[in-house]
């Protein structure tokens, strides 16, 4: 059955990958979309080939163990695995056999591809492929709804989301973070839609956003709570303003209304869950930063001196905590050769960010900021803080990074003029070429 699973396996892959270039043949970007695929699938085997051959250890690979292991029952005992699949529950002597069991968000993460896992043949590299394709469609979707409705630059797109480094590496491959990212951008993708009054809603988009909103909450509480917490008001707002006249024509109103919404929304969410109050994020955020620390060592890891798990405490180090999860780590604070790369991106990416600034200063672009910069700017610090203090390791951050780096560099790069630059220079790439 393997035998076949695998014969099967290229055209398979054919066909799905012809598929998503068809999705939106009018973008701009599918001039390069098989280099930029490429990329993305060869980033997925490199993140198996490190871990395989220089950490030895790790995520991928225990992923890897258990999806072998639910393959054997699966051949053996379709009932159980059926059972296990779809409960998480099973026998106690099937539990011993799996690594990630007790890891709620990590056995989950295997829950959900095995089935993807089988069908690959029980092969972890095909499989990787799957998952890459799925991240790159997610993205590779809402990048042309960007393109299409809010008329992004081409370039910033495929920068930011299809030729960072850190953006194709920790989305791709066998980790949780390559089909979180993939949800983020299709739950994305339809709420535009919706907001823009684009397309027809139709069933398989209501159970699609249903079905990734749900398992995105299941891997990545923390992206689930705070997209669902900012792009459900900006998709309001953003529908008030085409019916309603005073949105339509008032700026001010639109942004205020939409902050007043968020902040209305994270109050009402304190009484709804107890873990949700001020005090009690505070006491999360703590324990995890000195679990992070306790794990950590001098050389990967980063300190908040003094910090507490008092909210105050929190506010004091809120400036150090958007710094390191904007563009740490710095090129002094790295001492192996793959943190010091994450360095050298990170000083590109403060170039860029001084750059965009200084350009928004100068011509005044600053003033036409709308809910679509403002709902951006606040996914970005929000997450940033968050990330920044519950996991002061140079290594975990630089990978739950990947939840709102590229957004961050659409950011800074959309109307940056080193852009306008690199336009001129690629112009070989027909980034100006509409496609029908």
């Amino acid at each position: 059955m393997e035998i076949v699973l695998l014969l099967i396996q290229i055209p398979l892959l054919i066909v799905i990958i012809r598929y998503i270039r068809k999705l939106h043949t009018n973008s701009l970007l599918i001039n390069s979309y098989y280099y930029i695929l490429s990329f993305k699938v060869t980033a997925g085997f490199m993140l198996g080939i490190i871990y395989f051959n220089y950490y030895k250890n790790g995520d991928t690979i225990n992923y890897g163990k258990d999806l072998d292991f639910l393959s054997g029952i699966f051949y053996s005992d379709f009932k159980s695995y059926l059972e296990l699949i779809l409960t998480g529950k099973t026998a106690s002597e099937v539990k011993t056999g799996l690594i990630n069991y007790r890891d709620i968000r990590a056995f989950a993460f295997v829950r959900m591809i095995s089935p993807f896992y089988i069908i690959s043949g029980s092969n972890y590299w095909i499989c990787s492929i799957y998952l890459s394709l799925f991240s790159f469609s997610g993205l590779w979707i809402l990048s042309n709804k960007l393109f299409k409705i809010y008329k992004v630059k081409p370039l910033a797109l495929l920068i930011s989301f299809f030729l960072f480094p850190s953006v194709i590496f920790w989305s791709s491959g066998m980790i949780k973070e390559s089909i979180a990212i993939g949800m983020i951008g299709f739950i994305s993708s339809i709420i535009l839609d919706l907001a823009n009054r684009q397309n027809n809603f139709t069933i398989v988009k209501f159970f699609l956003l249903l079905l990734f909103s749900y398992c995105l909450f299941i891997l990545k509480y923390y992206y689930f709570a705070v997209l669902f917490a900012i792009i459900v008001p900006y998709g309001l707002i953003k529908y008030l303003s085409l019916r309603i006249d005073l949105f339509a024509t008032n700026k001010r109103y639109r942004i205020s209304a939409l902050i007043l919404l968020i902040l209305l929304l994270v109050f009402m969410a304190s009484f709804f869950h107890p873990l949700l109050h001020f005090d009690k994020i505070s006491e999360a955020l703590y324990l995890n930063y000195t679990k992070s620390l306790n794990k950590s060592t001098i050389y990967n890891s980063y300190t908040f001196s003094g910090l507490t798990s008092d909210p105050k405490s929190f506010l004091c180090h809120l400036p150090q905590a958007i710094i390191y999860g904007l563009f740490g780590p710095f090129l002094w604070q790295t001492y192996k050769l793959i943190t010091t790369l994450n360095g050298i991106e990170n000083t590109i990416l403060l170039i860029l960010f001084v750059t965009f600034i200084l350009n928004s200063i100068k011509t005044k672009e600053i003033n036409k900021t709308d809910i679509e910069e403002t709902s951006i700017v606040i996914y970005i610090f929000i997450l940033a803080v968050f990330m920044a203090f519950a996991s002061p390791n140079w290594g975990s951050l630089v990978r739950y990074k990947i939840g709102y780096l590229p957004f961050f560099l659409l950011l800074i790069l959309n109307s940056n003029p080193i852009i306008f630059q690199l336009e001129k220079r690629f112009s070989f790439l027909n980034l100006s070429e509409k496609k029908s």
